[in-house]
């Protein structure tokens, strides 16, 4: 019995000795890895977009935000009518980010956010001549009467 507590003394204080041993690691101040991974790709933070292939809102880091943008841009130069991504705001701290998302989750129709604005316009445009061609149309035809 001697043996065994003195065999576990040796070994709590030479895991204690060997933690003092190690190199210590930065600890980055507000991560924390059990909640700040959102998936393989991306991380939590204080930039808010919503994913309009996942259909979700999302707090990210600066470098998706910024990819995000990117994302939106190459779909408005290839005339897509819907983006993948859509780049909404940036917060001082993460936790504002999370009040921003639930307040747009349930206030905002984020479809709307992923329609791009080229396509808005092509739509109204469309729109304007079917209305003045619709317009043209009537007033020959009151000429006529």
């Amino acid at each position: 019995m001697k043996a065994l507590v003195f065999c576990s003394i040796f070994l709590l204080s030479s895991s204690l000795w060997a933690s003092d041993q190690l190199p210590r690691t930065k600890v980055v101040k507000g991560f924390d890895p059990r909640t700040d991974i959102i998936s393989d790709d991306l991380q939590a933070g204080r930039y808010l977009i919503y994913d309009c292939t996942k259909k979700s809102w999302i707090c990210v880091l600066k470098e998706h935000f910024t990819e995000c943008g990117k994302k939106r841009e190459e779909d408005e130069n290839n005339q897509k009518t819907y983006a993948r991504c859509a780049p909404i705001s940036e917060h001082a701290v993460k936790f504002a980010c999370f009040q921003e998302q639930l307040r747009l989750l349930t206030n905002v129709d984020s479809e709307k956010l992923c329609v791009l604005d080229s396509w808005k316009q092509h739509e109204i445009n469309l729109r304007r001549s079917s209305r003045d061609r619709l317009k043209r149309t009537s007033e020959d035809h009151h000429i006529f009467e």
